[in-house]
């Protein structure tokens, strides 16, 4: 996506021209329909910033006009960054009048986003409605300002950068897992995106509303969109008024340990020391279960049966394609915890952990006719290993590098974790059926699922993501096919 001159889109009125017309000027991979009250506030805002002496065409240039983090979806109005990167300019366009705190929120919010380029954020919003401007001083309080100002702040970018804005955010500067990063959760330096926003809404409003009876909820969704995030954060904003029980379907991270240690009103605790006489000594009001696909019978009756009896709040946090072993597929938990809950399930469908890069290339790795030509895949790495020695020798290799080896021998270890570097390794067991779908054969010597467990591993990759195939020539070739550009 390239930066625009607002001054060429000004004096365009027909909605569906405009949009095209930007479309053409900025470059945007695919076609993008740009909002009309977006139009309307923009031809608004250059209409003043002329009739106040702005005339310099020059000052106009460089903006991106409604630019997307693809991969979390956060879309700014207006942004400009200086050649250097000294400074960012972001301006949001509003047609109606809006509550201040909630323009000072979104603009505190954009710069969480925007420090990863710049610490100078120049921040400004303008409401066509009634031509009024306002901006964040340094230290983040909304004020209300005049045209001027804007104009002043746009007369100090005499330069700036022209395109591929994207290349300035990662994922792991701002997607953050609590149990990964407990620190920058406990701190708030994090932000829900929309959806995870709204099913919070939605789950404490129900909870508030409960009467004797127990309640039962789901939050559900694929790995990387935020099931756990929104689960911790729901954690910490019921503990303010209710004591929480947040049983974890695995083994207790470090990071679990952090959190245990400074969130007063939370226990968290394994599953495996949720006894009966566990949970009749508890005091809790709300209990949140991580991980619930992961629960054997008998601990998941043991829950339903306590929040019965005592009529307790209880939500369920589960992903029914992460099941790793031919036990957890059969018990099927995710099912029952859909015929408990109904229709109290919120499915999030947003991706984040992933950038959209790494995304593309798992959908293509377990499914060769996924194919997209849109990305090169250059933060993936593909290696070959004639033995098992050599394995471990580039294993070895690979991780002093940074990368954490996610196996099968430590996946236990993990669930619920997530890194910017992954390795994991693909044994001669792979293979790709007819259809085109990666698939594995049985271990004779365990109940594992070994294409889910490469899922569920490759799945906690932020970033960077490396794949060593041992002995396996037929799914490398099928691997170096999908990482070759298209055409070749």
């Amino acid at each position: 996506m390239r930066a625009v001159n607002l001054y060429y889109l000004s004096g365009i009125s027909n909605e569906r021209l405009f949009s095209d017309y930007e479309n053409i000027l900025s470059g945007r991979n695919g076609v993008t329909r740009i909002r009309r009250a977006d139009q309307t506030a923009l031809r608004s805002l250059l209409k003043a910033l002329k009739r106040n002496g702005l005339t310099d065409l020059s000052l106009y240039d460089g903006f991106f006009f409604s630019f997307i983090i693809d991969h979390i979806g956060k879309e700014f109005d207006l942004l400009k960054v200086r050649s250097d990167r000294s400074a960012v300019l972001n301006i949001e366009l509003k047609s109606q009048e809006i509550e201040p705190d909630r323009i000072g929120k979104q603009l505190l919010q954009n710069r969480y986003y925007l420090n990863t380029i710049s610490s100078e954020i120049f921040s400004f919003t303008y409401v066509s409605s009634d031509r009024r401007f306002y901006t964040l001083d340094r230290g983040g309080r909304l004020t209300e300002c005049g045209v001027e100002d804007l104009i002043r702040a746009m007369r100090t970018f005499t330069s700036f950068e022209p395109e591929d804005l994207s290349r300035h955010f990662h994922a792991s500067d701002f997607i953050i897992s609590p149990i990964s990063s407990p620190e920058r959760f406990l701190s708030s330096q994090y932000f829900l995106t929309n959806q995870q926003m709204f099913y919070r809404k939605e789950l404490q409003v129900a909870i508030a509303a409960k009467k004797e009876e127990a309640l039962f909820l789901g939050i559900t969704g694929e790995p990387g969109t935020g099931k756990t995030l929104l689960l911790f954060d729901l954690a910490k904003n019921l503990g303010e008024k209710h004591r929480i029980l947040l049983i974890h379907g695995a083994a207790l991270s470090p990071g679990h340990l952090v959190l245990n240690a400074a969130l007063p009103s939370v226990t968290i605790v394994p599953i495996r020391d949720v006894t009966e006489e566990f949970l009749e000594e508890s005091s809790c009001d709300v209990i949140l279960v991580d991980e619930s696909q992961r629960l054997y019978q008998v601990g998941f009756d043991r829950i339903v049966s306590f929040v019965l009896s005592r009529g307790l709040s209880c939500i369920f946090v589960y992903d029914p394609s992460q099941v790793l072993s031919v036990p957890e597929k059969e018990r099927d938990i995710s099912s029952q915890i859909e015929l408990l809950c109904g229709k109290s399930i919120c499915s999030l469908s947003s991706r984040l952990r992933n950038n959209p890069e790494s995304a593309a290339f798992v959908s293509n790795l377990f499914n060769l006719k996924s194919r997209t030509a849109k990305y090169r895949y250059e933060n993936i790495t593909l290696l070959r290993a004639a033995s098992q020695e050599e394995e471990e020798l580039l294993l070895s290799y690979i991780t002093r590098k940074g990368y954490v080896f996610c196996g099968m021998e430590n996946m236990r270890d993990l669930i619920g974790q997530e890194f910017d570097n992954v390795v994991v390794t693909l044994d001669s067991s792979f293979f790709y059926d007819s259809a085109g779908l990666l698939t594995a054969a049985p271990r004779k010597d365990n109940a594992w699922l070994p294409d889910r467990v490469l899922y569920q591993n490759v799945s906690r990759c932020r970033e960077n993501l490396c794949l060593i195939v041992t002995q396996n020539d037929k799914v490398f070739r099928k691997i170096c096919g999908i990482l070759l550009p298209p055409g070749k």
